[in-house]
Parts: C-alpha cells; structure tokens; sequence
C-alpha cells in the first residue's frame, strides 16, 4: 500500500499522474492515474444554477405582467395593421376586432364611447342618467379638467356618428381609438 499526496493549488482541469515505486519487490512500479481537479466555484454551482432560474423566472414573470398590460390586437384589412389596446379597453377587445372585420365602424364608435362615458360617471361618481353636457360641466370642475377638450371632441365624435348617422372611414375609427385610449389611461391614473 502506497499513499500519495498531490499539491493541486491554482490548478484546475484533467491531467495524468504518473507514480513511479521504485522500492519494490520485483521490478520498479509504474502506475498512470487520470485525475480531474474541479475549480473552486464548482461547490457553488448548485447555488449558481438557483439564483440563475430564479432570476430569469422574474424576467420572465415581468415580461408577461407588462404584455397583459398592453394588448396588441392584430386587426385585418389586406394586411395584418396592428392597433395598441389599452388594458382598460381589454374587455371590448374581441367586440371590436370582430366589428372592424365587418367593417361596422360606427359600432365601434358607438362600443367605445359608451365606455369612455361608463369611465368617467364611474370615476367622478356621476349618475348614469346625466346627459354629455352635465358630463362635461363634472369633468370641467373635477380633476379631470386637463381631459375636458380631449372628452368633449370624443363626445361630439360619437354624437355625428349615432345621432346624425355619419358612417366614419376607416382612419377616423383608428384615430377615434387612440384618443379613446389615451383619455382611458388618464381617467384610470
């Protein structure tokens, strides 16, 4: 029985030993031993590959909360047009992409207004029955008065389309939906 002892300090990687015994019985010894020196960090790797799921589980988690907060909907015409959707016009999502297929652009004038007008009475604690006008006098004298002009031009809007049955093209619609969205924001901060 041989015992060898090996000073592995700074090294790491594989190598092969060579022992040599040259006090025995026969003829000199030789053996070849392969040895793998492992670095230092390697007794941490458990605690590497944790904290490296851990964190890109975060980035992933944070990637999919901001995503639900912005909803890209893809609406069709001859190509695919996309139109950014806030998350306070998530519910009316589906409504709206199905009416801009159909090309009933005044029904989603119609969808988005009454939502930008459930917003406000429900932020301002306004009573559903309350006509545009008394709407705008609240917006007026509450802390949505940087809004009122924004409001009042998406009121006059929808009014030319369902009272006086204007049919709007296409990039009034689209224009109608940013400002309805921008305003929604707003009125939800």
């Amino acid at each position: 029985v041989y015992t060898c002892t090996l000073d592995t300090t700074g090294l790491s990687g594989s190598y092969l030993v060579n022992i040599t015994a040259s006090k025995s019985l026969y003829e000199p010894a030789r053996l070849v031993l392969p040895i793998t020196i492992k670095p230092w960090w390697y007794a941490y790797l458990p605690y590497i590959v944790g904290a490296a799921a851990v964190i890109t589980s975060s980035l992933v988690a944070a990637l999919f909360i901001s995503k639900r907060r912005r909803k890209r909907v893809v609406v069709a015409e001859r190509g695919p047009e996309e139109v950014m959707i806030s998350p306070e016009l998530e519910e009316a999502v589906s409504d709206v992409v199905k009416l801009w297929e159909e090309e009933k652009y005044d029904q989603i004038i119609r969808l988005l207004y009454k939502r930008v007008r459930e917003s406000i009475i429900e932020k301002l604690s306004l009573r559903s029955s309350f006509t545009n006008e008394e709407i705008l006098e609240a917006v007026q004298r509450s802390s949505l008065s940087r809004l009122s002009e924004r409001i009042e031009k998406i009121f006059e809007f929808a009014e030319k389309c369902i009272l006086a049955g204007y049919k709007p093209k296409k990039a009034e619609v689209r224009e109608f939906m940013e400002q309805v969205d921008a305003v929604l924001k707003e009125i939800q901060t």
